[in-house]
C-alpha cells in the first residue's frame, strides 16, 4: 500500500491509483463515493468526480474549488511529504530496484520561493494542469493553472504567476 500511494502521488501512477484503491478494500465505484462525500464535506459545489483517477472528461471542477483541494491534501503531512518528493525508490518482492520519478519539475527548479507541495494533471478537454502551494517570507498562496497547452508550459504559467503575486501582494 505504501509503494502504490508513493508511485500515485510522485509518479501520477495511474494503474498504481486503481491498485491502491482495490488494495483498500474498496471498488473504483466506492472509493468515488467518497471522493464525491469529501467534495461535500469542503463545500465543493461545483465539483463532481465519476472516476478515482481522474481521466473522465464528466469530473468536473474549478480553479477555485481545486485552491480548497489542495489546501486539505496538503495539510496532511502525509501527503505534503509524499507530493515533495523527487523521486520514490521501491524495490520489488523479486528484489528489483524501480525508480519513479516526479513529475512535478518545480520540485528541481531554484525559484527563490518555495514549494510546499504540488500535483499534476492532463486531460484532453482539461489541457495540461497544475496546482501547488508556495511560500515566501512568511506568505503562502495556491496557485492553479488549467488548460495549459504543454507539459513544460503548465510549470512556467506556474512560475510567472507566483513570482507576480509574491512580487505584488
Amino acid at each position: 500500500i505504501e509503494d502504490l500511494f508513493n508511485i500515485t502521488l510522485v509518479g501520477s501512477g495511474n494503474t498504481a491509483t486503481i491498485a491502491l484503491v482495490h488494495a483498500l478494500g474498496m471498488t473504483e465505484r466506492e472509493f468515488v463515493i467518497k471522493m464525491n462525500e469529501k467534495a461535500v464535506e469542503l463545500e465543493l459545489k461545483n465539483t463532481k468526480f465519476v472516476d478515482p483517477i481522474g481521466l473522465s472528461s464528466y469530473n468536473k471542477s474549478t480553479a477555485r474549488e481545486i485552491v480548497k483541494i489542495i489546501e486539505a491534501a496538503l495539510s496532511k503531512e502525509k501527503i505534503q511529504q509524499t507530493v515533495l518528493q523527487n523521486k520514490y525508490i521501491l524495490k520489488t518482492t523479486q528484489g528489483k530496484v524501480r525508480t519513479i520519478e516526479s513529475t512535478d519539475i518545480l520540485l528541481n527548479k531554484k525559484n527563490g520561493y518555495k514549494i510546499l507541495g504540488g500535483k499534476t494533471g492532463y486531460l484532453g478537454s482539461a489541457g495540461f494542469c497544475f496546482a501547488g502551494k508556495f511560500s515566501e517570507y512568511g506568505h503562502e498562496i495556491i496557485s492553479v493553472v488549467l488548460g495549459s497547452q504543454g507539459v513544460e508550459l503548465r510549470f512556467s504559467e506556474t512560475d510567472e504567476l507566483v513570482r507576480w503575486t509574491f512580487e505584488n501582494y
